[in-house]
């Protein structure tokens, strides 16, 4: 550190206000103010030993020479010093008020006598260590932040509207054909009861199948995802079946198929709607339906985005006359006529 930097003043103050620094720097570290303080006893004689050369014009005027030179110096040599390398200074070990004689430090600085340029100090780089510090503490802020961003929406899941469910297309799936397997877990019988059968053809003139299913010629509609579960088990009947929409008459039925004695079959992919079914026991001839039930769909409790549909089970048990839950009905209508 120069004088001009121990008394904070600049290389071309003039004389008062170097003697004012002098006295502002005496008085915030003077030993009788700072009694004991070994850091304000050493800044004090660094103060008194800068004013003793500034306050002096000829010891001032070589004082600049001197750090002018230097100053040329470091512009003009590339050499590195090396850390710890000491800074050499004119500070003098008087106290205040004593005279001094100064005596240069001997030095192999080329300019002889007077400060040592000192190189500046290089940038130190992160250790292994600190780079790994540095990592795992962007690492930890990160997952805060990402933590308390979560917990911000934790527990409210946007809101579905029950309708939007309702909108969710179901594709529509083919028909079910002869010889597909029952859905039902009822074991189709080997040998179906046709040797009893009365009607022994088909609507499209061909003779009837021995398993459960749809039935060729004709076309279905009416698409959606509801089931109608038909057990046959207990009589020894077969049946011409068609599933009717009530909008409709049996004319345009939504499925034809039939039913074989101790079988059972699943009619599937059905639309919401009012149906009922309509069908003929083929060994009596005769004609039957069923009261008309609701096929529903709506959204899934457990969850709205699914749609949940009806199914209904419909078991053929004969009685005096007919078959329960459902009445006779005439060939006409059977078979949608006018």
């Amino acid at each position: 550190m120069d004088h001009y930097t121990t008394l904070g003043v600049t290389q071309d103050a003039i004389p008062e206000v170097i003697k004012a620094a002098y006295r502002a720097m005496s008085q915030k570290y003077h030993p009788d103010r700072n009694q004991g303080d070994a850091l304000a006893k050493a800044r004090m004689q660094a103060i008194n030993a800068a004013y003793a050369v500034l306050s002096c014009p000829d010891e001032r005027a070589r004082y600049d020479r001197t750090l002018s030179a230097a100053e040329s110096h470091n512009k003009s040599s590339r050499q590195t010093y090396a850390d710890g390398e000491p800074t050499r200074d004119f500070s003098s070990n008087s106290s205040e008020g004593e005279e001094y004689e100064q005596t240069p430090y001997k030095s192999d600085n080329p300019m002889g006598s007077g400060p040592m340029p000192v190189a500046p100090e290089p940038i130190r780089l992160l250790r292994s260590g600190e780079y790994a510090a540095l990592i795992v503490f962007t690492l930890i802020t990160v997952l805060i932040f990402a933590k308390g961003q979560a917990g911000q929406t934790r527990g409210q899941p946007p809101a579905t509207p029950a309708t939007a469910a309702a909108l969710i297309p179901v594709p529509p799936a083919p028909p079910r054909r002869d010889n597909q397997p029952a859905p039902l877990s009822i074991p189709a019988a080997k040998n179906s009861a046709v040797s009893s059968i009365k009607v022994l053809k088909a609507p499209n003139g061909a003779p009837w199948p021995t398993t459960s299913g749809y039935l060729e010629g004709y076309d279905s509609s009416d698409y959606g995802g509801s089931i109608i579960d038909l057990v046959n088990t207990n009589t020894k009947s077969a049946f011409f079946v068609k599933l009717v929409n009530t909008a409709r008459n049996a004319k345009h039925a939504s499925r034809h198929l039939f039913l074989g004695s101790r079988q059972g079959f699943s009619i599937v992919n059905i639309a919401p709607g009012s149906y009922f079914l309509a069908y003929q026991d083929l060994m009596s001839g005769g004609y039957y339906r069923t009261d008309a039930f609701n096929l529903s769909q709506k959204p899934s409790p457990q969850d709205p985005t699914r749609l949940q549909f009806t199914t209904v089970r419909f078991e053929f048990s004969a009685r005096s006359g007919g078959y329960l839950d459902s009445h006779a009905i005439s060939a006409a209508e059977f078979h949608g006529a006018p």
